[in-house]
């Protein structure tokens, strides 16, 4: 079990410097039209749709990540005084909605993408394939269902009092 929550959080950590690097071509591919609009009064043809997609791409990137990190928003008044496995145990009830909520929305999406495909749907400006769009959701939402789910398993290891897979042998 070690080896497998390794393994998908050394994946989630790749998926999120993915999602820096598209935040940042997002940011560069911005600059660079505002800078070449203010020099030869034109832009880059279709950057709206460019940049949606790049922080599209870049969102759920960085989703798996946050389950690995423990970095998504969480109100934590009522467990300050549990203890660490009633936390434990609470956290991967949390991890196991997440995942049946993100492997709903990548079904769900899945079915819409090959609706969308189907009429052929494209952007509004350059024509990109809104299956683009759609992969990265898909994919995304069902890559942060399994995160979430390794991270469950781990924290019903803590609940049950056995050792942290997360730490090194």
């Amino acid at each position: 079990m070690r080896r497998v929550y390794g393994a998908a959080a050394t994946l989630s950590r790749v998926g999120g410097a993915a999602s820096l690097a598209l935040v940042l071509l997002a940011g560069i591919v911005t600059v660079a039209d505002i800078g070449l609009r203010s020099v030869t009064g034109r832009g880059i043809l279709g950057t709206t749709d460019i940049i949606q997609l790049l922080v599209m791409a870049a969102a759920f990137c960085a989703i798996p990540y946050g389950f690995f990190a423990d970095s998504h928003v969480a109100v934590d008044l009522l467990m300050g005084g549990l203890s660490p496995r009633a936390v434990a145990a609470i956290k991967a009830v949390s991890a196991l909605l997440g995942a049946a909520v993100l492997a709903g929305i990548a079904y769900f999406g899945g079915h819409q993408a090959v609706i969308e495909a189907g009429y052929g749907d494209k952007s509004s400006t350059i024509d990109i394939p809104k299956t683009y769009y759609w992969i990265w959701l898909v994919g995304g939402c069902a890559a942060s269902a399994a995160a979430a789910v390794v991270v469950a398993l781990r924290q019903l290891i803590l609940a049950g009092g056995g050792a942290d897979i997360a730490e090194a042998e």
